[in-house]
């Protein structure tokens, strides 16, 4: 029998049916840029575990604001660093919003269009039916998370939270039933005529659930997203070389090590070559500095540099 504090490893697909929470850990990247800039934070006394500190700071807020954001979980890729721009994005609550915009279902919908003119424009928000604006006030009356749909099939429409619950996932793709996808639409329109709803209403609010058709996040999701990415922008912000150094160990991440590289040098970092008397098998930074590592030299194995270190230490 499982218990609520039981782990177990299995296909993502599966963990549904025994009603299991399936976990996905972000990687190793985040963990070598902590662990190259652990110690710099340790000595400023910052706890980068207060939210509220992370979220308040302006330098951080301005990098994500300015899409300066190269290294950073999640929100380094050309599209993200123009959709933060775009949204002139600063706060946790946008950066959640902004992670869940940008995935397929949202984007290639229109949706992602909408929420950005809709925040720009305050005139723009505007809602189908006014009950709308209380369950979908905060994305401006855009669906853009898992949930929104369930809320609007159930509070909306009038299906029933199981029902609801299965139209978002027949809309994310997870449903091969071709006859339960027509029952369940069926429903939906049935629905909305009892709530004597228009045909103009009605297929407007299928359509916008019809987005989800790809893939996109529960708020939840996105939200540790935010949170991660927050943490790691504040690294770059107020430990470049450190934190650069960090991004470089991980041998490349959405983009190539020259590409780092080069965004270290736009920093204003000075990269200091391999040195057999300071280098250490990777990258490490400090002050203003990056010291290459023998990670960077061809075919020089990690053995061979911690005989080297192990030698200097003597």
């Amino acid at each position: 029998m499982f218990t609520y504090n039981m782990a177990n490893k299995m296909e993502s697909s599966k963990t549904k049916l025994i009603s299991m929470t399936d976990y996905r850990p972000p990687g190793k990247q985040v963990s070598k840029i902590y662990d190259a800039v652990q110690r710099k934070i340790k000595s400023t006394g910052f706890d980068l575990f207060n939210y509220k500190k992370v979220f308040a700071d302006l330098e951080t807020r301005k990098l994500i604001r300015e899409g300066r954001t190269i290294g950073c979980f999640y929100i380094e890729s050309p599209g993200m660093r123009s959709l933060l721009r775009r949204t002139n994005c600063e706060t946790f609550e946008m950066l959640t919003a902004v992670s869940s915009i940008i995935r397929p279902g949202v984007a290639e919908s229109g949706m992602m269009k909408e929420f950005i003119e809709r925040h720009k424009d305050p005139k723009r928000r505007k809602y189908l039916i006014p009950k709308m604006k209380e369950i979908l006030g905060e994305t401006y009356g855009v669906m853009i998370y898992q949930e929104d749909v369930i809320k609007v099939a159930h509070h909306i429409v009038g299906l029933t939270l199981e029902e609801a619950d299965l139209l978002r996932r027949a809309m994310s793709g997870k449903m091969r039933s071709h006859k339960a996808m027509q029952m369940l639409s069926e429903r939906f329109f049935s629905c909305c005529k009892e709530k004597n709803y228009s045909e103009t209403v009605s297929q407007a609010l299928w359509k916008q659930i019809e987005s989800f058709a790809g893939y996109a996040f529960c708020k939840a999701h996105s939200a540790s997203f935010a949170l991660l990415s927050f943490q790691v922008a504040y690294l770059k912000a107020h430990y470049p070389a450190e934190f650069m150094a960090g991004v470089l160990n991980n041998g490349g991440g959405y983009y190539s090590t020259a590409v780092y590289i080069t965004e270290a040098q736009r920093l204003g970092l000075k990269l200091l070559l391999p040195d057999v008397n300071r280098s250490l098998y990777g990258y490490v930074g400090k002050d203003q500095e990056i010291r290459i590592g023998f990670i960077a030299i061809k075919n020089f194995e990690e053995s061979s540099a911690e005989t080297i270190v192990d030698e200097r230490n003597e």
